[in-house]
């Protein structure tokens, strides 16, 4: 299992889940991303709603641990359930990617400190937009997830309204604690 120690004190038990469903070219640039940046060791967790492509195929091939579901059964909550439930004692933080999200560079180190606050229960990390992108999808993806980090609780409401609670499951992290 990989631990995560900042300052000496700080340790946390953490994996990747990914839903996939064909998956097509970009999820070759997200599997070969997890490779370059992550820990050698990390374990990766797919579950694919049986794909036509080679989506499976390429995630056995770099190693990660994949289970097929029927497309049938494929749904964003549940199946993201199912890729907790069978390791919610043997892991404290849970990281989602979906098989569009390509990793860039400290990806896990940045999403994982956050949980240092003990008070932290989930965190999404920046998505930009694809470099085939149009103007709206590039638009909306710089003005949902901004540079600067930030942390809202109850106290965020009355400036930040809905805003309070978004939350993005395209590149996120869980403490299965909560």
């Amino acid at each position: 299992l990989l631990n995560v120690i900042l300052n000496n004190e700080f340790y946390m038990r953490y994996y990747v889940a990914i839903p996939t469903y064909n998956g097509g070219e970009i999820w070759q640039s997200v599997v070969d991303n997890i490779k370059k940046y992550a820990p050698d060791d990390i374990f990766v967790h797919v579950i694919d709603s049986s794909s036509k492509d080679n989506t499976a195929e390429i995630a056995n091939k770099a190693l990660f641990d994949v289970v097929t579901i029927p497309s049938s059964n494929f749904n964003h909550g549940g199946t993201r359930n199912l890729a907790v439930n069978n390791f919610i004692n043997e892991y404290d933080i849970v990281i989602f990617l979906t098989q569009d999200s390509i990793p860039q560079s400290g990806f896990i180190e940045k999403i994982i400190e956050v949980f240092e606050d003990e008070q932290v229960a989930c965190a999404y990390g920046r998505q930009l937009p694809h470099s085939n992108a149009n103007p709206l999808a590039t638009h909306a993806r710089y003005f949902n997830y901004p540079e600067k980090n930030y942390v809202c609780g109850l106290e965020n409401i009355p400036k930040m309204g809905l805003k309070t609670v978004f939350m993005s499951n395209s590149f996120s992290a869980y403490r299965l604690s909560v």
